[in-house]
C-alpha cells in the first residue's frame, strides 16, 4: 500500500498560519483600492463633464461677445439708422391700414376719385416677425425633408377701380408702386368713355393690387456669423429709400366714434 505524501499540504497550511496576517493586509489593501476606484470613478467623470461644459460655455461666451460687438457696429451704420423705412416698405403683419392710408394719399396727390374698392384682409391681428435663438442643429430626418418650405412672405389683395383725367390716372398708377408697403399692379384694365355733362373724356382704371408683407420668424444661431451686405442688397436698400413717405400714424387712442369714407365712395357708409 503506497504511502500518501501530505508534505505539500503541511507547507501550504503551515505557509498560511505564518502569513495569515500578510494575507489578511492584502485582502485589505486590495478591497480599499476597490473600494476608491468605485468611489472615486463617478468623481472624475463629473469632473471631466464640467470641464466640457466649461469649455462649451467660453466658447459662447467668445461668440456672444463677438455677436454684440457686431451689433454695436451695425447700430452706428447708415442702414440700421434708416431700417424704420425698410419695415415701412415690407413690415412684418397685415398692413392694412398703412395700405388704405397710403392708396387715399396718392388719390389726393394724382387728383383721382375712387369709385369701388374691394379687400378682404381676412384675420388682421397676425404674429410679427419674431427673433428667435435657434438650438444646435440637430441630424435631419428624412420626416423634416419632406416638410414643404413655408414661404418668407404672402400678399393682401386689393381691387381697386378710379377716375380721373387720362394723365392723372397715369399718375396715380406709377405713385401706386412707390408708396408703403411694397404694392404691385398685378391686373389693368383701362376703359375710357365721354362725361356730356362735363365734356370731357374720363379715364376709367381697375386694378388688382397686391402687397406683400412678411411672414416668417427670424432664427439665429449665436455661433452663427451676421449675414453680409452686398451690391445687391445696397442696391434694394437704396430703392427702398425712394418710397414715398408715409402719412400713417398709429393711432394710441379712440379719437371719434364717427365713420370716415376717406375714398367717397357713395353707400360705403
Amino acid at each position: 500500500m503506497p504511502l500518501i505524501d501530505k508534505g505539500s499540504d503541511t507547507n501550504i497550511k503551515l505557509f498560511i498560519n505564518n502569513r495569515k496576517y500578510l494575507l489578511l493586509s492584502i485582502l485589505l489593501v486590495w478591497g480599499a483600492v476597490a473600494l476608491m476606484a468605485f468611489a472615486i470613478k463617478p468623481q472624475v467623470k463629473l469632473v471631466f463633464s464640467l470641464r466640457n461644459n466649461l469649455t462649451q460655455e467660453k466658447d459662447q461666451y467668445q461668440n456672444l461677445v463677438r455677436k454684440i460687438n457686431e451689433l454695436k457696429q451695425i447700430e452706428i451704420s447708415q442702414q440700421f439708422q434708416q431700417s424704420e423705412k425698410v419695415n415701412e416698405v415690407f413690415p412684418s403683419h397685415k398692413p392694412v391700414l398703412e395700405l388704405l392710408s397710403n392708396l387715399y394719399q396718392a388719390m389726393q396727390r394724382a387728383d383721382v376719385t375712387v369709385s369701388a374698392l374691394k379687400i378682404n384682409p381676412g384675420e388682421i391681428a397676425t404674429e410679427s416677425a419674431e427673433v428667435i435663438i435657434a438650438e444646435p442643429a440637430k441630424a435631419t430626418t428624412k420626416k423634416s425633408v419632406a416638410t414643404k418650405e413655408q414661404k418668407a412672405y404672402s400678399a393682401l389683395k386689393l381691387d381697386l377701380t378710379v377716375n380721373g383725367e387720362q394723365e392723372n390716372v397715369d399718375e396715380f398708377l406709377q405713385l401706386v408702386e412707390r408708396i408703403s408697403p411694397f404694392t404691385s399692379i398685378v391686373e389693368l384694365n383701362i376703359k375710357k368713355t365721354f362725361n356730356q355733362e362735363k365734356d370731357r373724356t374720363v379715364t376709367e382704371a381697375e386694378l388688382l393690387l397686391n402687397t406683400y408683407y412678411y411672414t416668417q420668424n427670424i432664427t439665429s444661431n449665436i455661433s452663427d456669423q451676421l449675414p453680409s451686405v452686398g451690391e445687391k442688397e445696397l442696391k434694394a436698400f437704396n430703392t427702398i429709400q425712394q418710397f414715398m413717405p408715409s402719412d400713417f400714424r398709429p393711432s394710441t387712442e379712440i379719437e371719434s366714434a364717427d365713420l370716415e369714407d376717406l375714398f367717397g365712395i357713395k353707400g360705403l357708409f
